[in-house]
């Protein structure tokens, strides 16, 4: 079984599985096609906001909401 990490610390494809924050955070996301299920690629996990492409767009999430949104490395 694969271990759960935060998007943040992730590399490539990632399955989400929970998302950790309040109800209007969780709309927001969702609104952007994010939410627990749902397979993501990130692209880029520098410094800054982490940019992600999920269903055919490119996302950039704030590094601090990232550590909210959990899966695991596919």
């Amino acid at each position: 079984m694969r271990s759960m990490i935060s998007l943040a610390s992730a590399r490539g494809l990632f399955r989400i599985t929970s998302i950790a924050c309040g109800r209007g955070c969780v709309n927001k996301l969702a609104s952007m096609g994010i939410m627990p299920g749902e397979v993501v690629r990130v692209i880029n996990n520098g410094s800054g906001p982490v940019m992600v492409e999920v269903k055919g767009s490119r996302v950039a999430i704030g590094r601090g909401v990232a550590m909210k949104i959990y899966g695991e490395e596919l």
